[in-house]
């Protein structure tokens, strides 16, 4: 477990669902993938 109580699985599964709609931005590979929430431009 981890931030917010949720297993590595279910936290990548959700930040890969989040990037799939356009929600986040990923930047990097592999365990140095970094998760940028997207900006109201």
């Amino acid at each position: 477990m981890g931030i917010n109580s949720v297993s590595n699985k279910t936290a990548y599964q959700e930040l890969k669902d989040m990037a799939g709609k356009g929600l986040v931005t990923m930047a990097g590979k592999g365990r140095g993938v970094k998760y940028m929430v997207k900006g109201n431009d």
